[in-house]
C-alpha cells in the first residue's frame, strides 16, 4: 500500500517533516517569519534539512536569530540569510521580502 503524502501535490518520499523525508527542496528558497526561536527555529531546520536555501526574520534578538544560523551552517553547509525586521510594519515586510528576492536572486 502507497503511503499519502503530507503536502498536497508531492508524492509521500519527496516532502520531509520531523526527519522522515516526504520532500527534496533543492533549489528553493524558503522564507520564514520569526524564525529565531520556537516553532519558527524548528521550521527553519528543517526547511533547511530538507535542502531549502533559508531565509528567516527576527524582531529583536540579534543573538538567537546568529545562533540559529550557526545551527543552519552547521547543519547543512549553507548559509541561511537572517533579516532583522517586524511582520506587523508595513515597511518592514515590504524591506524583508525585497532583501531576501535581491540576495537570493529571485
Amino acid at each position: 500500500m502507497r503511503e499519502e503524502p503530507l503536502v498536497r501535490g508531492f508524492p509521500a518520499e519527496e516532502v520531509r517533516f520531523g526527519g522522515i523525508t516526504v520532500c527534496d527542496l533543492k533549489g528553493k528558497t524558503a522564507l520564514v517569519t520569526g524564525g529565531s526561536r520556537g516553532l519558527g527555529r524548528a521550521i527553519v531546520l528543517e526547511l533547511a534539512g530538507a535542502g531549502a536555501d533559508v531565509a528567516f526574520c527576527y524582531r529583536k534578538d540579534a543573538a538567537a536569530a546568529g545562533a540559529v544560523a550557526a545551527d543552519v551552517e552547521r547543519l547543512t553547509h549553507r548559509r541561511p540569510l537572517a533579516v532583522q525586521a517586524d511582520v506587523t510594519v508595513d515597511a518592514d515586510r515590504k524591506r524583508l521580502v525585497a532583501e531576501v528576492a535581491e540576495r537570493r536572486g529571485h
